[in-house]
């Protein structure tokens, strides 16, 4: 599976979630009510809260016009929430909602 850089925002680990947040994982993303993608994660290695991190997805054609510099995404493994990634900046301009700026 080939994946690009879509985006980068700031990691906060959700309290509740115990495992250990490693660069490399494969989480799902709700990019939009009730629609996950999956994709991957890479930055510092643990993951702490504040570190910058890129994010990978697939089929971003999907799910168009659908990030903003600011917006909160949910990162989930399995039914459980990892954390939550807010845009920085966005690469894909498929996703750029350019309406928001």
């Amino acid at each position: 599976m080939n994946l690009k850089n879509e985006f980068n925002g700031i990691w906060q680990k959700n309290a509740e979630y115990s495992r250990t947040v490693c660069s490399g994982m494969r989480p799902t993303f709700e990019i939009i009510e009730n629609y996950r993608t999956s994709g991957k994660i890479e930055g510092n290695d643990p993951l702490n809260d504040g570190d910058l991190i890129s994010v990978q997805l697939i089929s971003p054609e999907y799910y168009p016009n659908s990030l903003w510099p600011g917006k909160r995404i949910e990162a989930f493994d399995g039914l459980k929430q990892m954390g939550t990634i807010t845009v920085k900046e966005i690469f894909n301009p498929i996703l750029d909602d350019n309406k928001r700026k």
